[in-house]
């Protein structure tokens, strides 16, 4: 029998609270994953390049959706902001 393979072990899924708050205000506004990485997991402050920073941000957005605290439809977006359009 082959070894398991644990997969994407080198990205981080530590998220504090006050994020975590912070993607689902920006999602809810309609940002996407691209802007919403670039606000909480920057280059600068985590040390993560772009593509991993965005991984970690689409698995966050992932984990919101199926515990019900976002919607993945955009068309269910009462704000119908578009993609980084506010700030927060």
């Amino acid at each position: 029998m082959s070894k398991p393979v644990i997969i994407l072990e080198d990205l981080n899924f530590d998220w504090q609270p006050e994020d975590i708050q912070k993607a689902i205000h920006m999602w809810q506004s309609g940002y996407g994953v691209t802007a919403i990485s670039q606000h909480l997991r920057s280059p600068a402050t985590s040390g993560k390049t772009g593509a991993d920073a965005e991984y970690e941000t689409a698995l966050l957005i992932m984990h919101l959706s199926r515990e019900n605290l976002i919607s993945l439809d955009r068309n269910n977006n009462p704000q119908g902001a578009a993609e980084g359009s506010s700030t927060c």
